[in-house]
């Protein structure tokens, strides 16, 4: 997938759409698209470009594992308890 993507810089013009902030969300217009500056990645894309999105989210999986292992954690807990009290 991701020599697919960079692959695609080379064949797929970019552009963006214009944002408005509506709500506290952005949103984009509608036929506001228009086409930017094309920015071809090459082969050392192909290799940092996985390991850029892995350290952008690992905060996230950080924040997961944590609830994970809370949860474990509290179902031990239960286990535990409920074998005690028997």
């Amino acid at each position: 997938m991701v020599v697919l993507a960079v692959i695609a810089t080379w064949v797929v013009p970019g552009g963006e759409y214009e944002r408005i902030e509506k709500d506290g969300r952005s949103i984009s217009l509608a036929d506001s698209f228009k086409f930017g500056e094309r920015q071809p990645q090459g082969v050392g894309a192909l290799f940092i470009s996985p390991i850029k999105g892995f350290i952008e989210a690992s905060s996230i999986h950080f924040h997961i594992q944590k609830k994970i292992s809370y949860a474990i954690f509290l179902k031990r807990q239960a286990t535990f308890w409920t074998s005690v009290s028997s």
